[in-house]
């Protein structure tokens, strides 16, 4: 009896990481309840999940899929969009723990304030209040650094292979993860664990990839985008401001600044190997997910993996003060100068203080008194507002042989209708092509297109007519108040 008590008593939980796993959770709670989040694709999830249930045959959110975190929802379909979002809240916070670890592990300074500060930078905070696959990415990943610094290779494969089958894009960590190793380590040994690392990784993210690779073939393993390429000043922004926020990129650059000119960077020189080695993975890993980036640069949040490994240089390179300097802009840049559109329907609300501005042909806003956590909370009940108006009026008797061209509206209107009045799905649809605006309009239907999607219907379609067979939805339902 006594040695099973003295054995327990060796299990005992470490608080501070208990502490740092609720602080996390807690600080998402209040922004869980405001439906599936402001991105669309975040409710192209329930619609894929509920097709899955329905046709028994998994149907991905969007491809090349995201099968982990999809097969995860498939565990409470039904249950309301907190749940969904708390799932992307609790990956960041287990995120979280694994960042202090590997902190700890690298003999690195401030490990708690570095956790705290990843799971604040904006586009951290934001995407673990909805449902999207970037925080289990985010997780996985560091889980596999993890226990690849501590030469524990079996794991690492796995949450690297369960990382590829979040985002398919995650293979990225294999070259610097093999970097690492063989900068490290470069014995027999270690060099036959890499081999089995990289075979073992790729074989788990194979695995859940296979019912995609069953419905659609070697098809799957595609990016597509309705939208064209962006404009540079949206690639720019997006990759910096929507990634960091104001204060967080102004506080990293001042003080990398800061230390170049007035210190230089000689701290490197007396630091480990390993520390040396992880500033030229962070560099690596930041080159990288560049290129990817480029390619299809439609969202900050495809920056999120990188994240931490920009931060774990920083770490190793600046002098403590200005390194805690950055974290602490990172801790408060989601809550004050926020950027956002000034759009009532899929923008943000914004403070008195604001300046609003415009740029080509969109309006926007600075505003020092709130944040981007802010902009995208009001975002989404802005969303939210929207659509419901737009279902509301469509479910009048006048518009009983409508048709509305959504666009990226679709999945938030399908799934407000499915949930509450499913006899308006057949009125949905996402874009239209050529024969079917004309075949809809010789058929008597009445054609509508919700706010900008004339344009990007004639983008998607590749066609220039849809003004002429659809009637704006939003100067209808202006009129009419």
């Amino acid at each position: 009896m006594l040695a099973v008590l003295n054995l327990n008593l060796k299990y005992k939980p470490d608080w501070t990481l208990v502490s740092l796993f609720l602080l996390v959770l807690i600080s998402r709670i209040p922004f869980l309840f405001c439906g599936y989040g402001a991105e669309e694709d975040s409710w192209g999830t329930p619609l894929a999940i509920w097709q899955t249930l329905h046709s028994g045959i998994y149907e991905p959110s969007r491809l090349p899929g995201h099968p982990v975190p999809e097969f995860l929802y498939l565990l409470l379909p039904y249950a309301s969009p907190f749940w969904w979002n708390l799932l992307a809240a609790i990956a960041c916070a287990f995120a979280s723990v694994a960042f202090y670890k590997i902190i700890n592990k690298l003999d690195l300074q401030a490990a708690y304030l570095s956790a705290l500060a990843l799971a604040f930078v904006p586009v951290i905070f934001i995407s673990s209040t909805y449902t999207i696959d970037y925080c289990f990415t985010l997780a996985f990943v560091l889980w596999s650094f993890y226990f690849l610094i501590e030469s524990s290779f079996l794991w690492a494969a796995l949450f690297l292979g369960l990382a590829i089958g979040s985002r398919i894009t995650s293979g990225i960590f294999l070259l610097p993860f093999l970097s690492w190793i063989l900068t490290i380590n470069r014995d027999k040994t270690e060099i036959k664990s890499t081999v089995n690392l990289v075979m073992l990784s790729l074989i788990i993210g194979t695995i859940c990839y296979l019912p995609l690779l069953q419905s659609y073939g070697y098809r799957f393993f595609q990016y597509y985008d309705q939208f064209p390429y962006p404009s540079w000043e949206k690639v720019l922004f997006k990759a910096t401001f929507g990634v960091w926020g104001v204060i967080g990129l102004l506080g990293i650059l001042s003080a990398c600044i800061s230390q170049t000119l007035f210190i230089g960077f000689s701290k490197l020189e007396i630091q480990t190997k390993k520390n040396k080695v992880m500033v030229g993975l962070a560099i690596l890993i930041t080159l990288l997910y560049t290129f990817s980036y480029l390619r299809l640069p439609q969202k900050s949040g495809y920056w999120i993996p990188a994240i931490p490994f920009i931060i774990l240089a920083l770490n190793v390179g600046l002098l403590e003060m200005l390194y805690k300097f950055v974290l602490l802009c990172l801790m408060v840049s989601s809550f004050i100068f926020g950027l956002g559109l000034t759009d009532a329907n899929r923008g943000s609300k914004h403070s008195n203080w604001a300046k609003v501005y415009k740029i080509r042909d969109q309006e926007l806003f600075f505003d020092p008194a709130t944040g981007p956590l802010y902009s995208d909370f009001t975002k989404r009940h802005n969303k939210e507002s929207f659509c419901k108006e737009v279902a509301t009026t469509l479910d009048q008797p006048e518009y009983a042989t409508s048709i509305i061209i959504c666009g990226w509206w679709y999945n938030e209107l399908m799934v407000y209708a499915l949930n509450n009045n499913p006899k308006l799905v057949p009125h949905l649809r996402f874009y239209l092509t050529e024969s079917e605006l004309v075949s809809l309009s010789e058929k008597g239907v009445s054609l509508y297109f919700l706010p900008e999607q004339d344009k990007y219907n004639d983008l998607y379609t590749q066609i220039s007519l849809t003004n002429h067979y659809a009637l704006a939805w939003e100067n209808l339902t202006q009129h009419e108040r």
